[in-house]
């Protein structure tokens, strides 16, 4: 790259700031406007793919998944317990924030929180909630939180015993993980009537206690 394209390149970066908070302007007015209808709205997000995002973002990477993430959270909170109430953008908010920032672990944590909630609570899409978690389970490895959160949601939501059980018994090994983790693979595997995997696990904790 020649020395003039260098010097024009953090100018063009400065240049294209406006326009990034004139399309999060946007956003923010589709979200306001939505949220004074429930029964009728229209689910289009103005900038669906978290890859297109980040590459207006020139960088801002961090700070626009923070943006994301409070218009997820504004969304659902102007929704949350109300009937008839429509989920649909709850999910590519979530999606975006988490792409900018795959470090952003509350996004991961309250978001399926949010997704999972049984209506009218939340938009009851457990299904997307074990996406999320497992989004960014992928991205921070040696994050147990996660893992924990991933248990939850097949013991509690999708009531499927024997992954619940194996994931604490997989976040149980995670550096740092609570001794807990394990008990509640063993109780979850017996509660789902393995009783021989519940009895494997009690067996290694005894050994290991």
């Amino acid at each position: 790259m020649s020395g003039r394209g260098k010097s024009r390149a953090p100018w063009l970066a400065i240049a294209g700031i406006p326009v990034l908070f004139i399309l999060i302007a946007m956003l923010q007015a589709k979200i306001d406007a939505s949220s004074r209808s429930y029964a009728d709205e229209s689910e289009d997000l103005l900038l669906q793919s978290g890859r297109g995002v980040q590459r207006m973002s020139l960088g801002y990477d961090s700070l626009v998944a923070d943006i994301y993430w409070t218009r997820a959270v504004q969304y659902y909170g102007a929704r949350a317990g109300v009937d008839g109430a429509q989920f649909g953008l709850l999910w590519p908010l979530l999606d975006i924030a988490t792409t900018l920032d795959p470090k952003l672990i509350v996004a991961y944590r309250f978001g399926a929180v949010f997704l999972s909630e049984p209506r009218p609570g939340g938009a009851d899409r457990s299904d997307l909630a074990i996406q999320l978690v497992k989004k960014g389970m992928a991205a921070n490895p040696d994050n147990w939180y996660l893992v924990g959160d991933l248990g939850f949601l097949y013991y509690w939501r999708m009531h499927d015993y024997a992954a619940a059980a194996q994931v604490y018994m997989d976040g149980s090994k995670i550096p740092d993980a609570p001794s807990w983790m394990k008990i509640m693979a063993a109780l979850i595997a017996q509660r789902g009537g393995s009783i021989e995997t519940s009895r494997m696990i009690w067996t290694e904790i005894y050994n290991s206690t």
